[in-house]
């Protein structure tokens, strides 16, 4: 099997990966970071499911450095397209669907 994405992310930087089930999930994520602050640490606790204002606003900051990457590059794709539940329900689309973010010139 090959490691790739973020799994290989985690390999890579030695991240600590918690597993849960679905049901577990709120749980969970509060054990984690309470104990990250009992160890005198300052979490960021990113809700399940990721959708938030910051969350929002990184993927609209990934958009602006990838339009400037691209225009490095020459490139001048007409789109870029994500199949991800977490920005189709911050766009407003069904996660079932993908949304398209375009690039402009």
């Amino acid at each position: 099997m090959r490691v790739q994405g973020n799994i290989l992310l985690d390999a890579l930087l030695k991240a600590e990966v918690v597993r849960c089930s679905a049901e577990a999930q709120a749980e969970t994520l509060a054990r984690v970071a309470a104990d990250e602050r009992a160890r005198g640490n300052t979490p960021y606790v990113i809700p399940v499911g990721g959708s938030t204002a910051v969350g929002a606003m990184g993927y609209a900051a990934m958009m602006g450095e990838l339009a400037g990457q691209a225009a490095r590059l020459a490139l001048s794709p007409a789109a870029i397209f994500f199949h991800r539940a977490r920005l189709a329900r911050m766009r407003g689309c069904s996660p079932a669907h993908a949304c398209t973010a375009s690039i402009l010139p």
